[in-house]
């Protein structure tokens, strides 16, 4: 009975430090971006927001050449079926 409490606990910090440490390294690009921001010229940010929008008829539209990335390679998608199966062994050993 203590080896499934074992497997469990470990399951469960180990999905806890894989859900934490995706949102760590965002942390970290977000602190980069915002100093990219404040060193940019004026005019550099202003010629960049307009190659993000394209206008037709004064209606903007999002950038054609945004890139989709797929559910599977997303950052929450791996912790999330670490949590998932955390739960599903909770769920299997909790009698």
């Amino acid at each position: 009975m203590v080896l499934p409490a074992i497997i469990l606990g470990a399951l469960m910090v180990g999905s806890s430090a894989i859900m934490v440490a995706p949102y760590v390294n965002e942390e970290a690009k977000k602190e980069q971006i915002a100093k990219d921001i404040v060193d940019t010229p004026y005019n550099d940010m202003i010629e960049h927001q307009s190659v993000n929008l394209q206008g037709t008829d004064s209606l903007l539209v999002a950038n054609p050449n945004e890139i989709k990335i797929p559910i599977t390679e997303s950052s929450w998608f791996i912790p999330a079926l670490f949590a998932a199966g955390a739960f599903i062994m909770f769920l299997v050993l909790r009698k």
